[in-house]
């Protein structure tokens, strides 16, 4: 499965190369490609600025840990079973955690806390949408593969709703070229919120 983007495409075929690196082959984007090329990194353990074996640091964060008053377990960049540990470590030592991404989601739960959250899945989006609304993102950097994924893909479970699905671009910048045709309502990012409650008045006459 593909790390580098909340796709997760899981069709990406690799070759590798003598870097260590991989070359997309198949069914990737430009992130893809960018991310495997790059070859994994080594780390060396170190403790107090020294490199040490992967037990002694091990022992030394144990220790460390278990005379800790309040433990802090910052940046969490990793997968779903390197969270869990995370989450399981930080229990038992009695660890607070602060992802590096924690404006983002303390920003989603407060609007879940406040107002409430609808959420789907890729799979409804690709199958079920008549009706598409892209809000401020840019699927060129983020998400290229989306149009073929979902907005724009070559079969549905409901053919019907495929071919007469519309695709409406909120935003500085269009639908890309691959998911046309489709609507452009043109604002830059800080008007946004404006032009969505703007249509939220018209929706409710």
């Amino acid at each position: 499965v593909c790390p580098f983007c909340a796709l997760l495409c899981d069709d990406v075929q690799l070759a590798p190369r003598n870097d260590a690196g991989f070359d997309v082959t198949r069914n990737g984007c430009r992130r893809a490609q960018r991310g495997f090329a790059r070859a994994p990194l080594a780390p060396t353990p170190r403790v107090g600025g020294r490199e040490a074996s992967f037990a002694s640091a091990v022992s030394h964060a144990a220790r460390l840990l278990r005379t800790a008053r309040q433990p802090h377990f910052a940046g969490l960049g990793t997968d779903v079973d390197g969270m869990r540990a995370a989450i399981d470590l930080a229990e038992r030592c009695g660890a607070s955690l602060d992802h590096a991404h924690g404006e983002t989601l303390a920003a989603m739960n407060r609007v879940l806390q406040t107002r409430g959250w609808y959420a789907t899945t890729l799979a409804e989006v690709r199958n079920r949408a008549d009706h598409i609304v892209l809000i401020g993102v840019d699927l060129e950097q983020r998400y290229e593969n989306l149009v073929s994924r979902c907005l724009r893909p070559t079969a549905s479970l409901e053919s019907a709703r495929l071919e007469g699905r519309r695709i409406t671009a909120l935003g500085p910048r269009p639908a890309p070229a691959a998911a046309q045709p489709a609507e452009h309502l043109r604002c830059t990012p800080d008007d946004l919120v404006g032009v969505l409650h703007a249509l939220l008045g018209l929706l409710k006459g």
